[in-house]
């Protein structure tokens, strides 16, 4: 059952007015959702078995923003939700993900020409070209620099340069993420014609490697004090890690943040820092 947390009383009220480009954008995690939001005109934020909605305007055109939570599992839920709910036309897939090639470092994005999910590498997802040739116009004109390459789609955390190697091993790409395979195979089953582009922002480069946040986060990413706790007292160099984190991914935050106002040619609205 959808829960509605803010706005009018429907979600197909005016916001779904016939329009020739429906746009949706999907991320992962409330931190990235906050690179975006603050350069809309939110109308309605909804909610629906964990996953956060926002039903806004960007850019003079209206949109809905999908918050799905990590893992495929839930990026394959939020592509149900908005094929059956939404007149979507064009998707975004964005948020971060994780270097895979030397030479692509933390806040570069990953314009995906293949996306690909670990289990199924030969399956073919669908890329929009024109909409990958509007994003790498994007990039360049925001001045952020960009790699065109496969993005695979995993279940679990790569976390450590070993298990990245095995996995670039099997699967010749320039990154990883939890989600991006699961949103377009979602989009690819439908009689729904939805144009899509994949723009993510590296956090942890290749040579990085990433504490295990399982323990202490939830499916949003969002800290459990106590699991916290507990979990520095086991693992003392946990507070020295977690910050450097928390830099990289404000840097990719702040490059998203630029990339959409881009993309979507805003330039009236400035980001709170």
């Amino acid at each position: 059952m959808v829960r509605r947390v803010s706005g009018g009383a429907s979600s197909h009220g005016s916001f779904l007015k016939l329009v020739k480009d429906f746009w949706a954008i999907a991320v992962a995690l409330p931190h990235e959702l906050g690179g975006i939001l603050p350069l809309c005109e939110v109308e309605a934020q909804l909610e629906y078995r964990g996953m956060k909605m926002i039903e806004a305007r960007l850019g003079g055109q209206e949109i809905f923003i999908a918050v799905t939570g990590i893992g495929p599992e839930r990026a394959a839920r939020a592509a149900r939700y908005l094929i059956d709910n939404y007149p979507v036309t064009r998707l975004l897939s964005t948020g971060y993900c994780g270097g895979l090639q030397a030479g692509i470092e933390n806040g570069a994005a990953i314009v995906a020409d293949r996306v690909v999910l670990a289990e199924t590498p030969e399956k073919m997802l669908p890329v929009d070209v024109p909409l990958l040739r509007r994003a790498e116009q994007s990039l360049a004109s925001a001045g952020i620099p960009y790699h065109l390459g496969t993005l695979v789609t995993v279940a679990k955390p790569v976390l450590k340069n070993s298990e990245k190697e095995r996995l670039v091993a099997q699967i010749p790409a320039a990154a990883v993420d939890m989600e991006s395979g699961a949103l377009l195979e979602g989009l690819g089953n439908s009689e729904k014609k939805i144009a899509s582009v994949t723009v993510r922002f590296i956090v942890d480069a290749l040579g990085d490697e990433l504490s295990d946040t399982e323990t202490f986060l939830d499916e949003n990413a969002a800290v459990k004090p106590l699991s916290l706790v507990r979990e520095m007292i086991r693992r003392p160099k946990l507070m020295a890690e977690l910050p450097g984190l928390g830099r990289k991914a404000g840097r990719a935050r702040s490059q998203l943040t630029q990339f959409v106002s881009c993309f979507f040619n805003i330039h009236s609205k400035e980001p709170e820092k």
